[in-house]
């Protein structure tokens, strides 16, 4: 039996060692192998260009994928009442910047073959304002086609206002 285990053993070893190509640096199947090698790193570079060009479906949850992916929004949604601003549907995010939970994100979609008195008062008042009137409250948000952005950061300064605008231009150029 120990005869039979030395063998296997010798045989393991021997292939092993064969496999890993020492000496074999010039060989033709080195260069093919290191041929081989390169087309594969060039091909993965660009499979990882064409995850950089996704395309995100047309709708909330699209969205929500492109602005996650984009690092703006993190943690999980919390469904919003979107009805009251006469939105089909609505989420929340909550989030840091440089702060502590001082991001609130909140993202809505409209049906425009649908829109209530309350979405046309919205809708209106953000294009000619920037801004629209919930609970006597005037609220910055911005519009992107059917969709809506409230974004609001806690804290203040150069930097986060700086972030602010990058937001809303990542926002704005969702489906462009």
């Amino acid at each position: 039996m120990k005869k039979w285990m030395a063998m296997i053993a010798a045989g393991l070893m021997a292939v092993s060692f064969a496999g890993c190509g020492a000496g074999d640096v010039g060989s033709a199947e080195y260069m093919a192998s290191k041929a081989a090698a390169s087309q594969a790193a060039a091909s993965s570079s660009q499979a990882s260009q064409s995850q950089a060009t996704v395309q995100y479906e047309n709708s909330l949850k699209g969205l929500q994928q492109y602005m996650t992916a984009k690092g703006v929004a993190e943690g999980d949604p919390i469904a919003m009442e979107a009805g009251l601003i006469g939105a089909k549907e609505g989420v929340r995010y909550r989030g840091s910047y440089e702060g502590k939970e001082n991001i609130t994100l909140e993202l809505y979609r409209y049906d425009p073959s649908d829109q209530n008195e309350a979405a046309q008062k919205v809708l209106a008042d953000v294009k000619e304002k920037g801004t629209f009137t919930i609970m006597e409250k005037q609220v910055p948000a911005t519009l992107n086609g059917d969709y809506l952005m409230v974004y609001t950061d806690t804290q203040t300064g150069d930097v986060h206002e700086k972030r602010a605008e990058e937001v809303k231009t990542i926002f704005l150029n969702f489906q462009k």
